[in-house]
C-alpha cells in the first residue's frame, strides 16, 4: 500500500478546540496547526494518506471513525461530515445508521507523484474564494495549485 503525508484543511466555526479537532481526525493535538484565512482561524491537520480502492474508485484516503450519537439521522449525518470534516468525507456507506454504531470516515487526500518535498493540502472551496486568495493563505502559487 502506498502512503503519502498530507494535510487536510479543517474549516473552523470558532467553537471547536484543537483537542476536539484532533479527536475528530484521530490524531495527536500536535498534528493540528492553525492557519488564517482572511480573519478566520482554520486548521491544517497532518495525516498519513493511503492509496486504496473504495466503491471502484482508486484514490488517496485518510481513515478515521465517527460514533453515531442519539438522534443522528442521515440528514444530521451529512451535517456532521460537513462540520467535522469540512465536506471532505467520501460516502462509502450503505445509508443506514444506528446509535452507537462506529462508522468509518474516508477523507479524500491530495497526493503528488515523484517529489516528496512538496506539501499537499486537501482544501474545501468556500464562498467567495479565489485561486489567488487560496494560494496566498496556503503559502503557495497559482502554478503550485494548478499542478
Amino acid at each position: 500500500m502506498q502512503f503519502n503525508n498530507s494535510y487536510l484543511y479543517h474549516i473552523s466555526d470558532g467553537s471547536t478546540t484543537t483537542e476536539q479537532i484532533a479527536s475528530y481526525y484521530s490524531v495527536n493535538k500536535s498534528q493540528v496547526k492553525p492557519i488564517y484565512r482572511n480573519t478566520n482561524k482554520d486548521y491544517l491537520v497532518s495525516v498519513p494518506c493511503a492509496c486504496k480502492e473504495l466503491n471502484n474508485i482508486v484514490a488517496y484516503f485518510y481513515d478515521t471513525t465517527y460514533t453515531v450519537q442519539q438522534n443522528d439521522t442521515l440528514k444530521t449525518w451529512m451535517n456532521v461530515t460537513n462540520k467535522f470534516y469540512s465536506g471532505q468525507a467520501w460516502n462509502a456507506g450503505d445509508g443506514k445508521i444506528d446509535t452507537g454504531q462506529v462508522l468509518p470516515i474516508h477523507l479524500v487526500c491530495g497526493c503528488v507523484g515523484g517529489s516528496q518535498s512538496q506539501v499537499v493540502v486537501t482544501y474545501t472551496i468556500q464562498d467567495h474564494d479565489t485561486l489567488p486568495q487560496i494560494a496566498t493563505s496556503l503559502a503557495s502559487t497559482l502554478e503550485g495549485i494548478e499542478s
